[in-house]
């Protein structure tokens, strides 16, 4: 798997291109050696730590957005030398990214490796490596995010050689739904995106068991801190229904480091998205699948990492 010591696991192969309906998610960890007392920027540093003691390079794939800024903020406290590396589109396309990067690089006096693309060329030149969209059925949309982050870490492979490259991804999104068996009845549960998560990083089958692509989930302690902050649980009880990346997630990072700038969550996608035109023709690959989405009721997975 792709957590530390594969405490989260799933039912279908890493690597593969057909994933199964993964109804069969397991959590197998020494409930005992879990540390309930660690607050969350504590489980950042756990599981930074973790990581450095393997002795590599350590690259953030930073988006210029909070769930990789945090990464790289903690491990500075940390005293941890991490290199950041941003993907930088034409047409200056992800400006809004581009400028929180620039400001990162002057408060921590860190240098940001930038990586130009051509997205257009991305999307609609079947030739350009690894360039391509995933197309999902069942939501009618693109997504190519998944195959931009196994070009982008081929490339960090090509320059920096043997080296550890963390993806910020991987918090585990909260939804209310009806009742399986009580349809009447709504119930708050994590739904474990596969689609947005796993596919996403497939390409760590290339440099598993070095690369930590989901590193919100890397620890359970990380889980533990964040579901059952004071802030979420109010939430949870609330009449939401999504604790989305813009709202309480993001509200709990500026808890706990509030020197961060607020911010949408804005990718340079949007403006090609806008223009129905773009998107005729893009150059679609292999993969087109239904999302499978497991859904595991908030307290019920709360016990599983109590027990």
């Amino acid at each position: 798997m792709l957590t530390h010591d594969n405490w989260l696991c799933h039912g279908f192969d890493r690597g593969g291109t057909e994933p199964k309906y993964a109804d069969n998610w397991r959590i197998k960890f020494n409930h005992a050696s879990l540390n309930y007392d660690l607050d969350f920027p504590g489980s950042i540093s756990r599981a930074l730590e973790l990581i450095a003691e393997k002795n590599k390079k350590i690259i953030v794939q930073y988006s210029g957005g909070l769930d990789s800024e945090i990464i790289i903020r903690q491990a500075c406290k940390l005293g941890i030398d991490v290199i950041p590396y941003t993907l930088r589109f034409h047409n200056n396309l992800n400006d809004h990214e581009i400028y929180y990067c620039k400001i990162l690089e002057k408060e921590l006096g860190i240098k940001i490796n930038y990586i130009d693309l051509d997205i257009d060329a991305w999307f609609y030149q079947i030739d350009f490596p690894k360039g391509y969209c995933y197309y999902i059925e069942n939501f009618d949309i693109w997504h190519p995010a998944a195959p931009q982050a196994w070009w982008l870490r081929d490339v960090i492979d090509d320059i920096e050689g043997d080296c550890i490259v963390l993806n910020g991804s991987g918090d585990a999104p909260l939804f209310r739904r009806p009742d399986k068996y009580h349809p009447a009845t709504w119930q708050w549960g994590l739904t474990f995106n596969l689609d947005g998560h796993w596919k996403r990083l497939w390409y760590s089958n290339n440099y598993y068991p070095n690369d930590v692509p989901l590193f919100h989930m890397y620890i359970p302690e990380i889980h533990y801190s964040f579901l059952t902050h004071p802030l979420l649980k109010h939430c949870v009880s609330a009449g939401s229904f999504k604790l989305s990346s813009t709202s309480t997630r993001h509200q709990l990072y500026h808890t706990y480091y509030p020197e961060c700038e607020p911010r949408t969550k804005y990718s340079g996608y949007e403006q090609l998205m806008d223009n129905k035109e773009n998107l005729n023709n893009p150059s679609v690959r292999s993969y087109s699948c239904a999302m499978s989405t497991p859904h595991i009721p908030y307290e019920e997975y709360i016990r599983m990492l109590q027990v």
